[in-house]
């Protein structure tokens, strides 16, 4: 005796198969924009770490919000450009040691005499 078959669900393929896709889209631009999240996630805790500093300022100083933000944040930028402007130098200075330059006062005469061995 044959067995009725049962329908193909076709709607219930189509979902599975758009729910795949959806969540390989959602992936791929999650990759893609992973670093544009870091930037949000790090500005959004400092939106929440500095608001109290903020709010301090806004009430004792009667400023507004604006000018407040940039009373609590021209330290921090400071601060952090002095600190990029400091490294650039130092992995400059550390590049330039390495890839055969020379301090300014050799430490033995051995090394004076590679120092003027090499440039001769």
């Amino acid at each position: 005796m044959l067995e009725q078959s049962r329908p193909v669900p076709v709607r219930t393929i189509l979902a599975v198969i758009g729910l795949v896709l959806a969540t390989a889209v959602a992936l791929w631009l999650f990759v893609r924009l992973a670093r544009i999240e870091s930037i949000l996630v790090v500005a959004a805790f400092f939106a929440v770490v500095l608001n109290p500093v903020v709010e301090l300022v806004q009430r004792f100083l009667h400023l507004r919000r604006g000018f407040a933000v940039a009373i609590v944040l021209s330290p921090l930028t400071c601060s952090n450009t002095r600190w990029m402007v400091m490294r650039s130098i130092s992995s400059r200075s550390v590049e330039e040691t390495t890839a055969g330059g020379t301090s300014a006062r050799p430490s033995s005469g051995a090394d004076r005499e590679r120092i003027a061995g090499g440039r001769s």
